[in-house]
């Protein structure tokens, strides 16, 4: 599923893109300065959380991840 030409990685490809989109939409309507670069780190934030609670059995990644979030919300303020 690594190589860019199998079905998996194009259907993950696609989610992520899906993801950043809407995320991108957010930021945008809530008028942050830079939109893209905060839909970036939120996307790593979303991504990272669902492979640490895959990998690890962590129940409580996407709350960690959410903390990590608000504190980078704050830090634009």
């Amino acid at each position: 599923m690594a190589k860019p030409n199998h079905q998996g990685y194009q259907a993950a490809l696609e989610h992520q893109q899906a993801v950043y989109a809407y995320i991108l939409d957010l930021a945008q309507a809530a008028g942050i300065t830079d939109p893209e670069l905060l839909a970036r780190q939120f996307l790593l934030l979303v991504q990272g959380s669902i492979v640490v609670a895959m990998m690890e059995g962590n129940s409580i990644a996407a709350a960690q991840g959410k903390t990590v979030a608000s504190a980078l919300l704050g830090s634009r303020e």
